[in-house]
């Protein structure tokens, strides 16, 4: 199986759209391809065409109010992908893939600190690691698609000292040796026989910051000493061997220090989606993670003969939930392996023997907490609220007064609750089928109301048909399905019994809408910044096109999602951070938000939907939360601010885990959000949940918040940052939805063991 691609891997090239302005037929599909809009005004500098200034509506639009809350920020503790030991500090780093940090954790898996760059300087996701073993220096390959081949150097402690910049495209497993020679797979999907996989090999320098690539080596291929995809690697510090696991052959060759093939291990044990490869010098052992089996296969490193294996896929003791990432061997000779889909890295005897999962205290993501919440859909019959979250993988449910209901998923590629980074959630009418964009799997997960699978769309990449590269949104309109398949360049339209392909808009799509009064469809491209309109039948609709690309009012940065409330079309902008509102004729009524965090206010806003009393609810992705708002703009105005109380934890208490502080809020007119802040009175540091870290920067942040009665209601803040024996000072505020900012209360407690 090919690695799954991270959500932050580089879109392939766009490929130049066929002959406009006619309806090709391939084979039983009638793909429906957008003709060249003559109303889309001058060429752009860009080469873009733009729709020209904004049309000021004429009318009088009232904005809408926000209502409330849904969801408490919900970050897990630790998304781990790569693993190293240091063997000078004696502690093993387990890169957190989500939460931008490098966790440290003690022999015995006490979890000590972390450390990273702050978002305005780093590069991208922390992927593999690598460790200096004659002074503890730290090495992270800190890239994105728009910043390839970084690697970020810290010291033993934790320091930023230098980045360097590589000549290799995707360095997502790195192992460094005695030397001080920096290895790395330069490999993905995109390398073939012409542009083949490397391994590369740099001296570094750091009064330079340069890095020198000094050999490389590999051929593309399948067969002896060749290589498909590199997905771990790992120095043989005795001889200097060089272990190259490769997914796609299923297969772990090793090479001399000069990059001559020497032989392979033992064939037909692996499964597939190799992810990781260590090797204990002293005893003479490899283990590489087969991710597939959700093992870990154990090699004699000399003969590549099979010593057995130990792990399953699941999550109890030992097992993980999507295989294994990045592994190492700590100065014990125990083997830890990143269980990236449980949330936790695994630790376990040099023969498999299973010692521990870290954190302990677990840190899960719990129920009702969001993160990266990127779509909406409202469930008819119960009237629900259901949730897509990219980072969790996972679907939630919340009652209309924004109680917690139900979850459903994890990460992983086994239906029907295995997500991939999921965008996209639309529920069926009639039948409440779930369609999910399974989004990084390149698949559409639909499951049946029960959550039972129904089918799987998507075929590997490359294939003619039922073929889809990062769908994002989902929506039903004129008896069909329609999916905005962003990367592939097109909205595909499906039979909504069958998922069957019958029809394409050759539009590079996100978002989509289709008008109930009439079935038009519209359109939101990221890549054009604007929106397209099409008729019922797939013809140029009037106006062709909507806003344009800009920073002004009315202007689209990430059109992202896009839905017509009451004949008028809003859109969100996850850029630009706003929520724009058109009439159908293409005249410009207002928009309302800002950047923020407190009420009305977003941080890129992604999918939305409205229920059938006319509200909207938005996702707000980066602040972990849905927004609700009234398209009835019901605006009073307010100088009164809210008041909370503190119920749980008791003054002085001790509790035990996981730990969730509760509380009530009340205001004169309508609640906004909790704010909460806690502080380690030992530590001093406070609760970052943003990124799931201690930290020495006091940061207030919200709380869910549940009850019908928007003037009362209940709060809770689960803090799952807390460890055992430890003692915490809390600073709880309220905002209501005028932006009044209430009295602090406080309150202390203690855990227990």
């Amino acid at each position: 199986m090919p690695l799954r691609v991270p959500a932050t891997l580089p879109a392939p090239p766009r490929r130049r759209n066929p002959r406009r302005g006619a309806l090709i037929a391939t084979g039983a599909v009638a793909v429906i391809v957008s003709p060249v809009l003559a109303s889309a005004g001058p060429a752009a500098a860009d080469g873009e065409r733009t729709a020209g200034p904004v049309q000021v509506a004429a009318l009088t639009w009232t904005k809408p109010t926000f209502v409330r809350t849904i969801g408490a920020r919900g970050s897990a503790g630790l998304y781990a992908w790569g693993v190293a030991y240091n063997p000078v500090t004696n502690q093993t780093l387990v890169g957190d893939y989500r939460n931008f940090q490098i966790r440290r954790f003690s022999s015995g898996g006490t979890l000590l600190g972390s450390f990273y760059r702050p978002a305005s300087s780093r590069r991208g996701v922390p992927e593999g690691l690598a460790v200096d073993p004659r002074d503890g220096s730290v090495y992270v390959s800190d890239h994105s698609k728009d910043n390839r081949g970084y690697v970020a150097k810290f010291s033993k402690d934790g320091k930023f000292i230098c980045e360097f910049k590589l000549t290799s495209t995707y360095q997502a497993w790195m192992a460094m040796d005695a030397n001080g020679y920096l290895y790395v797979s330069d490999s993905h999907v995109w390398h073939n026989s012409t542009n083949p996989p490397q391994v590369r090999k740099y001296s570094l320098n750091d009064t330079t910051a340069t890095a020198t690539e000094v050999a490389h080596f590999g051929s593309y291929g399948s067969g002896v000493g060749e290589i498909r995809q590199i997905t771990g690697l790992a120095i043989d510090d005795k001889t200097g061997k060089i272990a190259v696991a490769d997914t796609i052959n299923k297969k772990v060759n090793v090479y001399d220090g000069s990059g001559r093939f020497q032989y392979t291990f033992a064939g037909g044990v692996f499964k597939g989606d190799l992810r990781g490869v260590a090797i204990n010098a002293s005893s003479r052992v490899a283990y590489v993670v087969d991710a597939s089996a959700g093992q870990v296969e154990r090699f004699n490193v000399d003969t590549g003969a099979s010593l057995g294996h130990f792990g399953s896929l699941g999550t109890g003791a030992g097992q993980f939930a999507d295989g294994g990432r990045q592994i190492a061997i700590d100065g014990s000779g125990n083997v830890w392996v990143a269980d990236y889909g449980n949330t936790r890295v695994l630790k376990f005897t040099a023969t498999g023997g299973f010692i521990g999962a870290y954190p302990n205290p677990p840190q899960n993501a719990p129920k009702g907490s969001l993160a990266l919440v990127r779509d909406v859909a409202i469930q008819p019959s119960t009237r629900q609220i259901f949730t897509i979250e990219q980072d969790n993988h996972r679907m939630q449910a919340f009652r209309p007064d924004g109680t917690p209901a139900g979850m459903w998923g994890r990460r992983g590629t086994t239906p029907p609750l295995g997500f991939n980074y999921p965008r996209g959630l639309g529920i069926q009418p009639g039948s409440e089928r779930f369609w999910i964009s399974n989004t990084t799997e390149h698949q559409m997960r639909v499951l049946n109301k029960d959550k039972s699978l129904a089918f799987n769309l998507g075929l590997p990449s490359g294939s003619p048909a039922n073929h889809y590269n990062e769908p994002i949104d989902v929506e039903f309109g004129n008896g069909q399905v329609y999916v905005g398949d962003d990367a592939d360049r097109n909205v595909k339209i499906l039979n909504a019994q069958t998922g069957q392909e019958e029809g394409r808009l050759n539009v590079a799509g996100a978002g989509v809408a289709v008008d109930p009064a009439t079935g038009d469809i519209f359109v939101s491209s990221w890549r054009d910044r604007r929106i397209y309109h099409y008729t019922k039948n797939g013809g140029q609709g009037s106006p062709a096109v909507i806003g344009s690309a800009g920073t002004g009012a009315g202007q689209f940065q990430k059109p992202w999602d896009i839905d017509i409330v009451g004949g008028i079309i809003y859109v969100t902008d996850a850029t630009r951070n706003v929520l724009v509102a058109y009439e159908r004729d293409g005249t410009f009524l207002g928009e309302l938000g800002s950047a923020g965090t407190r009420p009305g206010q977003f941080n890129n806003p992604s999918g939305l939907t409205h229920d059938a009393a006319g509200k909207i609810y938005v996702a707000d992705a980066g602040n972990d939360r849905l927004q609700v708002f009234d398209t009835k703009g019901w605006v009073k105005s307010d100088a009164n601010p809210p008041s909370v109380s503190i119920a749980a934890p008791g003054a002085g208490a001790t509790v035990g885990f996981p730990v969730t502080i509760t509380g009530s809020v009340t205001d004169n007119l309508r609640n906004g959000t909790v704010e909460v802040a806690v502080q380690d009175r030992k530590t001093k540091l406070w609760w970052d949940g943003r990124i799931a870290t201690w930290s020495a920067t006091k940061v207030y942040i919200n709380a869910g918040i549940k009850g019908g009665d928007i003037r009362n209601q209940q709060w809770w803040f689960p803090l799952i940052g807390a460890q055992a024996r430890a003692g915490y000072a809390v600073s709880v505020r309220g905002v209501d939805g005028a932006g009044n900012i209430g009295s602090v209360v406080t309150r202390s407690f203690n855990t227990g063991s």
